[in-house]
This record gives C-alpha cells, sequence and structure tokens, in this order.
C-alpha cells in the first residue's frame, strides 16, 4: 500500500511538471511565415534568413496521435525520460554545404513514427502552410530525419526515414504538398555533442532543405 501511494504521488508530480513544460512552450512554434522567409529563393539576401534564431517546442510528455490519456505512471516514464526541446542555433538557416534550410523539433515517440505532443502537430501544421504556400511553389525541397547516436547506425538511419516519411505523408493528406525528398540521415550529421542530453535532444530533428 505505502509503495502505491508512494508510485502515485510521484506520478501527480511528474504530471505537474508536464502541464508547466506545455505552458512554456507556448509561442515556440515556427511560424509558416518565417518557415517561407527561411526557403523562399525571393529572400536569399535577406539577413532575417542566415541570422534568424527560432526556438523549437518542449515536449508536454502526452502523446497527441490518439484522444486517449496515458495512465499517470506511463505518462511520468514519458516526462522523467523527455529531454526540453533545445532552441535552435542561429546558424540553422543554412546547412554546412550552403543550401537554404529550416531546423524543427517534432517529437515522437520513443522508438516509433506517433507524434508525441500537440505542439509538433501544430508545428507540422505551419509547415504545411508555408509548403503550400504561393512563394514555394516550384521550390523543391526535402526533408531529412535526424536521430541522436543512441542505438545502432542502421536502426538510427531506419528510424530517421520512416519519420521523415511519416511527415511527408501528413503534408501530402492534409496540404497537398508532393514532390519532396525524404531522407533519413539517421546519427551521421550531428550539431551538437551526443555527450549530454541536450546536446542529443538537439541532434533529435527534422530538416527541410531547399534543394534549387
Amino acid at each position: 500500500m505505502h509503495k502505491n501511494i508512494v508510485t502515485y504521488v510521484l506520478a501527480c508530480c511528474l504530471i505537474v511538471m508536464a502541464t508547466s513544460f506545455a505552458a512554456s512552450a507556448e509561442g515556440d512554434v515556427v511560424k509558416a511565415s518565417d518557415l517561407v522567409k527561411m526557403l523562399s529563393p525571393q529572400h536569399d539576401d535577406s539577413a532575417s534568413v542566415s541570422g534568424a534564431k527560432f526556438r523549437g517546442i518542449k515536449l508536454s510528455g502526452k502523446k497527441a496521435t490518439t484522444p486517449q490519456t496515458p495512465a499517470p505512471v506511463e505518462q511520468a516514464r514519458a516526462v522523467a525520460s523527455a529531454p526540453t526541446r533545445p532552441a535552435v542555433p542561429s546558424s540553422s538557416g543554412a546547412r554546412a554545404d550552403g543550401k537554404p534550410s529550416a531546423v524543427l523539433y517534432v517529437f515522437f515517440v520513443s522508438g516509433t513514427v506517433d507524434i508525441a505532443d500537440a505542439k509538433s502537430w501544430q508545428q507540422l501544421d505551419e509547415v504545411g502552410k508555408a509548403l503550400s504556400s504561393n512563394e514555394l511553389k516550384g521550390v523543391k525541397l526535402e526533408i531529412g530525419g535526424h536521430t541522436d547516436d543512441v542505438g545502432t547506425e542502421e536502426y538510427n538511419q531506419n528510424l530517421s526515414y520512416k519519420r521523415a516519411r511519416m511527415i511527408y505523408q501528413y503534408l501530402n493528406t492534409k496540404y497537398g504538398v508532393s514532390g519532396l525528398e525524404v531522407k533519413g540521415y539517421g546519427e551521421t550529421m550531428p550539431i551538437a555533442t551526443n555527450k549530454t542530453p541536450e546536446g542529443r535532444g538537439k541532434n533529435r530533428r527534422v530538416v527541410i532543405t531547399r534543394l534549387n
């Protein structure tokens, strides 16, 4: 009985933490207008593209793919293991190869292609609005999935591709976005150290890159 009470109290505390994470994430979704600026050829000479600093999203601890609410203990485990969604580095306006890109943090349930929180769905909707806009018509784009180095290289490459593919399918179904290249880079292109939780959080990302 004592053990059950302790477990329940711990779960309640972590659920409160999840609520605070979700509240602090307000305003962290990258808007469609900013994505257009980063990816549109008309904005190549704009300082707002290469110097923009965008924030990602913080994980709420809830799986938003279904209306079902996780049990308290399961929700507690999700929050305890979930990193804070990091700020995107100021150099995210272009990849190392110089191609304009937008770095986004879309959270998935660990080891799956299931979206983990409502903010991630909001982020995907902003991406859909941007990619289906007149400003980006005719622009060739790539959706690239990236992971940290937890797990084997083969596993991470496959998982990153499946997640990027899931995003493309969502954008195609809801917004009619088509013709995007889909790639999974796994752990091969880290932008931060994989030795810390914060670094691994930055490496788990989705990058939309303009190819022309």
